[in-house]
């Protein structure tokens, strides 16, 4: 690992507790106070995303399939008849997000329509097609059929949305990200998304601006921390990203190890019940915010009888943090 942040920096601390920080059994969630630092929860993200880099079992191989069927299933069974043109408050259906009948192969770059699922021998697949106009030499319309497999799905993913995997000149570089790492990078996970980190903000254009308020050097070479991140201008995607105020991207089938809340607000409206197994981190700005730690750790007990503050360590966390104007929390979920 090469040193990047000046040492012992509030960045290097932040970026230092995601990535150092150990998932358990036990479900923790971390209150960090953070003044007038608005790329808090981009540094923490990026440190628990060069932390999951090194882990063989973090990326979406093993559920991309499944997603898939979930969303056609969900096509198929709400939002191809609805009404409401995809207003979820009003439909009352429990969806934030329409779920699209469009999946793209990455192969020969084409959209196909989703047409059904079968399913034989206790084997799913889905039956996708597009149209052929005709032509001079083919006078009449066409129709093709494709079936996925779990087998073959990973050369599939529904349309706007990030990659399961891409080529090795599009993959995310081993040189630079394990320059930020203190373990060996799997470097399968460079080529592959994953969707277990979320980071949740009020919208994705501000949450980009408030990453690139530092820009990260490397060798002589700046990298926007959007950019590092995978938030933008990149093919695989190795964090799922949720906008707290139009609810884009949440699904209630997403399987999230880590949440980091960009602030308290984005904490406040959305529910977090979803992530009950995730270790989740939310940002704190007392001086933007009349929520200091102790109001709010009264507000998330007062609404999660379940919790108590892990004393080990808060002390462990802040007896650095502290010198430098941050200040952590650390609750156990019982």
């Amino acid at each position: 690992m090469t040193q990047i942040f000046n040492i012992d920096s509030i960045e290097e601390e932040l970026f230092n507790l995601g990535l150092n920080w150990e998932e358990n059994s036990n479900t923790q969630t971390v209150l960090i106070n953070t003044p007038s630092q608005k790329n808090a929860a981009a540094l923490i993200s990026f440190g628990l995303m060069c932390r999951d880099l090194c882990n063989p079992e973090k990326n979406n191989k093993v559920e991309h399939f499944n997603e898939l069927i979930l969303n056609a299933e969900a096509y198929f069974n709400q939002c191809r008849d609805c009404k409401f043109s995809c207003k979820p408050e009003v439909a009352e259906c429990g969806r934030t997000n329409k779920a699209t009948n469009e999946l793209k192969n990455i192969k020969d770059s084409r959209v196909y329509r989703v047409e059904s699922i079968t399913s034989n021998e206790s084997q799913k697949s889905i039956c996708v097609s597009y149209s052929k106009k005709a032509t001079k030499n083919t006078p009449f319309q066409s129709k093709t059929e494709r079936h996925i497999q779990q087998n073959y799905s990973d050369k599939w993913h529904c349309k706007g949305r990030a990659q399961l995997f891409c080529d090795f000149e599009h993959s995310l570089s081993s040189e630079l990200y394990s320059k930020f790492s203190n373990r060996e990078i799997c470097t399968d996970n460079l080529a592959f998304s994953y969707s277990g980190l979320v980071y949740v903000g009020s919208n994705k254009k501000n949450s980009e601006r408030n990453a690139n308020s530092l820009i990260i050097k490397v060798n002589d070479k700046t990298y926007p921390l959007s950019d590092l991140l995978t938030l933008k201008n990149s093919v695989i995607s190795r964090l799922l990203y949720i906008s707290a105020l139009t609810l884009k991207g949440l699904d209630k089938h997403i399987k999230a190890r880590a949440v980091v809340f960009e602030d308290i607000y984005s904490f406040k409206l959305i529910d977090h019940s979803i992530f009950h197994n995730a270790s989740k981190f939310i940002i704190v700005n007392s001086e933007e915010s009349d929520m200091k730690l102790e109001s709010l750790y009264e507000y998330y007990s007062t609404n999660r009888q379940w919790f108590s503050i892990n004393e080990e360590l808060t002390e462990g966390k802040n007896t650095h943090l502290s010198t430098k104007g941050l200040s952590v929390l650390v609750l156990n979920e019982a």
